[in-house]
């Protein structure tokens, strides 16, 4: 929550007025630090358990029960969804790159603020609740899928950046060409402003990507083993699914005896099937 009130009620929101480099780095922070910060604080129930009893029960059977929350468990649903948050997440980004769409935000006060800003922080979460642990959401995306969906997004990022420093030669954006007192020239910070969304982009991208590609070869290397003693973790996760209040799991893997049983696992795999390749 600091970081979003940094973005839009310090300086940074002033001076996103009058060079477009700053404008870029409030939108990286409405789209990436503040999101990811609230996902990973994980704030859903706590919000909850703050309210009082009976007005926090009272909101929770509305919502999930009444007629007229049912457009609102739609959108939520549609949101949520793993391929249409990430759509959603590159979607506003492109859209509000386009030159009418952000010179219509800076000439509007309620456009910028409401729904330039506010769809930049929503798409924001729900792309990082794909790929972030926030109970009591859920990630059903499979681990090759949330790589998939990172790269993709991540090459957008690098198009929209190029397409806004490379591959033109003048400044998109009207709104910065009169402003008095600016000796930037407008082309020169939309350089600028795509270079950091192409650098700092990737500060977020580069990390996620690399747990995601590290859990895909730690559960290669594991497979054999799975098949022929099972995986253990599958059964943590089917629990995890009745959301207890406690689980209390023994992890044995790194006990000599469980260290044996592998070794002979997979000495006997390899008498009974040969290695190809």
């Amino acid at each position: 929550l600091a970081v979003l009130l940094i973005t839009v009620c310090s300086p940074i929101d002033y001076w996103a007025g009058s060079y477009f480099f700053v404008h870029m780095i409030q939108h990286l922070l409405l789209m990436f630090a503040a999101p990811t910060l609230v996902v990973a604080g994980a704030p859903w129930q706590p919000l909850l358990a703050g309210l009082p009893a009976d007005l926090g029960r009272g909101v929770i059977r509305a919502i999930a029960h009444s007629g007229w929350a049912r457009p609102l468990r739609a959108a939520a649903r549609t949101v949520l969804h793993p391929w249409a948050a990430v759509a959603f997440f590159n979607a506003v980004m492109i859209a509000w790159h386009v030159p009418a769409l952000f010179d219509l935000a800076e000439t509007s006060e309620l456009v910028h603020i409401w729904l330039m800003h506010g769809s930049f922080f929503i798409a924001g979460v729900a792309f990082w609740a794909q790929f972030i642990p926030s109970p009591p959401l859920r990630r059903p995306m499979p681990l090759i899928a949330r790589l998939i969906a990172l790269v993709a997004t991540n090459l957008i990022m690098w198009v929209l950046a190029m397409a806004m420093s490379v591959f033109t030669q003048a400044s998109w954006f009207s709104v910065y060409d009169h402003i008095q007192g600016v000796s930037l020239a407008p082309f020169t910070g939309q350089q600028i402003g795509a270079a950091i969304l192409w650098v700092c982009g990737d500060l977020w991208a580069a990390p996620a990507i690399s747990i995601l590609i590290r859990r895909l070869l730690v559960r290669s290397e594991l497979f054999r083993i799975h098949q022929i003693i099972g995986n253990p973790v599958h059964e943590v996760d089917r629990f995890t699914e009745w959301n207890v209040d406690e689980l209390v799991y023994l992890d044995i893997s790194r006990e000599d005896a469980y260290a044996i049983v592998q070794r002979n696992a997979l000495r006997a795999a390899d008498e009974r099937v040969p290695l190809q390749g």
